[in-house]
């Protein structure tokens, strides 16, 4: 995702950027469930997982570190 965004096509702002960045260098990654409720395109679901770890939502689990 990151990768995508920093084309700088997407209109996102750099705080999200360098949030994301942190997010892979400390090895966390949300855990989103097989089948999600948003269907309308793939990659909205995951998306919406990792934006809800970035806003501190409590409702949302990771995993953190190695393994």
């Amino acid at each position: 995702r990151l990768n995508s965004i920093i084309r700088a096509q997407s209109g996102t702002r750099w705080v999200i950027i360098e949030n994301l960045y942190k997010l892979i260098q400390e090895n966390v990654a949300p855990i989103a469930p097989l089948r999600q409720s948003i269907s309308a395109s793939g990659d909205l679901g995951p998306l919406a997982y990792i934006s809800s770890i970035l806003t501190g939502d409590s409702d949302t689990f990771a995993w953190y570190g190695e393994g």
